[in-house]
């Protein structure tokens, strides 16, 4: 009896000590420690964006992380972007409000009606906005960061012409135009991302500090190139923030066009056919001698067949208007799928600027 409870017990201890061992292997491994705050050095001085090489990755395609309505403050939720920062993340600032994710449907809670509705015409995913804080000179620094998701490059770079036309430029990401304010703030393209990050003050530390964040920022996404469209568009004589890339004209900032005879946006968006499969860019020029700036602009159609139906449609109305808006306007014949066009055709007729523009664009 003895030799037989000795055994049974002696089971019963092998057993416990083989389900401890097999608990302690399926225990996950401790998490990493986290990075000291002062980890992340600040960024190093800009350099000029050049195109990407054969061996950058290819763009992330994956779809967005899911939209929460808010995070807390600091805390590492998968749910909200992360390339914004989190506690810790970049030296002295830290995150001041809870971060708060929504749908392009709800894009007028993080900015005013108007401004939504012009975004709106571009192809969305979600947008996010975070407040930051630092402490500077005895002096409590509050920047507010607001970032746009795209479902592609064109729409992010877009949104950020149409929210800035300040000639002031900044070398932060893909294209920065900074607006002096008050408040001073960037807008800035990244890869399919727009940023727009303000601050509480004007001085010339406190404007660094906001750059150093945005750049930081920038530097978690990937970077594409910049659009053909845009591309296509010669440096020489442009208007500094005088170039807008929309879907449709109503996108358009208010001040975009300080022409004479201003175009019926309404109906030229009608007779080009745009749409969210279209892509439009406008830019100014600046002519010696002449009374305003020369105008001009290209579409990207789908199909070179969508190009050609615009043309015909618009050469129609131009040789039927009799309104000094379509005297002014004037069209190329399509190539490939773009079709270039201006609305200052006598400022047009003394600088050429539209078959230089129909030389770079790409081969159809």
């Amino acid at each position: 009896m003895r030799t037989r409870s000795f055994v049974s017990q002696s089971v019963i201890f092998s057993a416990v000590l083989l389900l401890a061992a097999n608990c302690r292997r399926d225990e996950p491994p401790p998490p990493p420690s986290a990075p000291a705050p002062n980890a992340i050095a600040p960024q190093a001085a800009p350099v000029p964006i050049r195109k990407t090489s054969s061996e950058t990755p290819a763009p992330n395609t994956s779809p967005p992380a899911p939209i929460n309505n808010s995070t807390r403050a600091g805390a590492k939720d998968a749910s909200g972007p992360s390339y914004l920062p989190r506690g810790g993340d970049i030296s002295g600032w830290t995150p001041r409000d809870p971060m708060v994710v929504v749908s392009p449907a709800d894009l007028g809670k993080l900015m005013t009606a108007e401004h939504a509705r012009r975004l709106a015409r571009f192809n969305l995913r979600s947008a996010a906005a975070c407040g930051y804080q630092m402490r500077l000179a005895n002096r409590d620094l509050v920047a507010n960061i607001l970032a746009i998701e795209t479902a592609a490059p064109e729409d992010a770079y877009g949104l950020v012409t149409c929210s800035c036309s300040s000639p002031q430029a900044d070398r932060c990401g893909g294209l920065t135009r900074v607006d002096p304010g008050p408040p001073v703030r960037f807008h800035t393209w990244q890869g399919r991302v727009a940023l727009a990050a303000s601050i509480n003050a004007a001085g010339t530390e406190e404007v660094a500090e906001l750059r150093r964040l945005v750049q930081h920022i920038v530097s978690r996404i990937q970077r594409e190139d910049e659009p053909a469209l845009v591309q296509a568009f010669p440096q020489q004589d442009r208007l500094p923030g005088r170039l807008w890339l929309v879907r449709q004209l109503d996108s358009l900032p208010a001040d975009a066009l300080t022409i004479a005879t201003p175009p019926d946006l309404e109906a030229m968006s009608r007779l080009l056919g745009l749409g969210p499969n279209t892509m439009m860019a406008v830019a100014c020029y600046n002519v010696l001698g002449a009374r305003q700036p020369n105008t001009v602009w290209v579409v990207q159609y789908p199909s070179a067949a969508l190009a050609k139906q615009a043309y015909l449609k618009l050469s129609g109305q131009i040789a039927s208007g009799s309104s000094p808006a379509w005297q002014n306007t004037n069209v190329m014949p399509p190539k490939g799928p773009f079709l270039v066009g201006t609305w200052t055709a006598e400022e047009e007729s003394l600088q050429y600027t539209m078959p230089r523009i129909a030389g770079l664009l790409p081969n159809a």
